[in-house]
């Protein structure tokens, strides 16, 4: 894994509410961005 997926991994399984809902929305964002090229 590389050291930004460690990190992104790490925020996901945060106890913090506030940061797992920040990395949730930042994985959503990503995955609506990839779907949307995919389908162009």
């Amino acid at each position: 894994m590389e050291d930004a997926e460690i990190v992104f991994a790490q925020k996901l399984a945060s106890g913090e509410p506030v940061t797992r809902k920040r990395a949730l929305r930042t994985l959503h964002d990503w995955i609506r961005k990839e779907s949307a090229s995919k389908g162009s």
